[in-house]
């Protein structure tokens, strides 16, 4: 079982499995769409993205990230 399982009766595994796959389905679309608009803000001001990121604002961002990352 991942982290965000979830905990079902034998009976109902097979739905419960397919409910855990679509809302994996969903959060992926959320995050590429995410990823897109982000991409799309970043590229309109580009030199303001690389002084916010280099000034340690970013810094909270990138540790949520990697722990995200490492529990995959």
């Amino acid at each position: 079982m991942g982290v965000n399982t979830i905990r079902c009766p034998a009976f109902y595994e097979s739905k419960c499995k397919m409910a855990e796959e679509r809302a994996q389905r969903r959060l992926a679309a959320i995050m590429a769409a995410d990823v897109v608009g982000y991409s799309r803000l970043v590229e309109l001001d580009e030199q303001g993205t690389l002084a916010t990121l280099r000034s340690g604002a970013g810094e909270s961002w990138s540790h949520s990230f990697a722990s995200i990352t490492a529990v995959s």
